[in-house]
């Protein structure tokens, strides 16, 4: 949080004016699809990727 927190102030008071996405949902969902099958192996590329 401190390392982030100019974004969390500016987050606070231009809330109306920022538009979200939904990038942390989708890779939580691409997380919790690849370790819910069972352990899978990650190339160097693909866990660069997602990290």
């Amino acid at each position: 949080m401190e390392n982030n927190w100019e974004g969390i102030l500016s987050y606070s008071r231009y809330q109306e004016d920022i538009v979200g996405c939904s990038k942390e949902s989708r890779v939580s969902h691409v997380l919790s699809e690849r370790l819910s099958r069972g352990p899978l192996l990650w190339s160097k590329d693909g866990a660069h990727n997602i990290a």
